[in-house]
Order: structure tokens, then sequence, then C-alpha cells
């Protein structure tokens, strides 16, 4: 079985910049963003990492769990949001 890691943004510059390097990508077999018009940068820190980045056109956080199986090459989806709110260990 095959995992994705999808990393949900929209203005987190400031939550990815401080767990980035806490984040175990090594335990995926992918890892991509999605993210909806972000305009501080999350997008291109992202990119400048090596992370895929996907523009969601339809606001909410639902959106991503509708289009992210549509994208992802994983069985198991592993959602996270780098706003301070979950943990990413």
């Amino acid at each position: 079985m095959k995992s994705s890691l999808i990393i949900l943004t929209r203005n987190e510059i400031l939550g990815i910049k401080s767990l980035f390097d806490k984040i175990p990508f090594a335990q995926f077999d992918e890892c991509f963003a999605v993210d909806y018009k972000s305009s501080d940068g999350t997008k291109e820190f992202l990119e400048g990492k090596g992370i895929k980045v996907i523009s969601q056109i339809k606001k909410g956080r639902g959106e991503v769990f509708r289009m992210a199986p549509e994208i992802a090459g994983g069985d198991i989806l592993i959602f996270f949001s780098p706003d301070g709110n979950e943990n990413p260990l």
C-alpha cells in the first residue's frame, strides 16, 4: 500500500515555516499541498522546498477532501494543516 500526505494551505506561511522540518516526509510515498489562493508566500515556500502545490479553485476544507483522492496516488491519504492545530509527529 502507498501513502500520500496532503498539506492543506491558505496563507499558512508562519505555520509551515515553523513546522516544515518536523513533518516526517520520508514516511510517505508522495507529498503535495493543496492551496487556496495564498498571498503570503506559502505556495512559493513549499515549491522552493520541492513540494508540488496544486491550486484549489473552490473554497473550503471539504473541497480538498473531495479533490485529493482524484489527485493522490496513494491508497492511504493523510491530511495535514500547518495552522498549529495538528501535531505533525
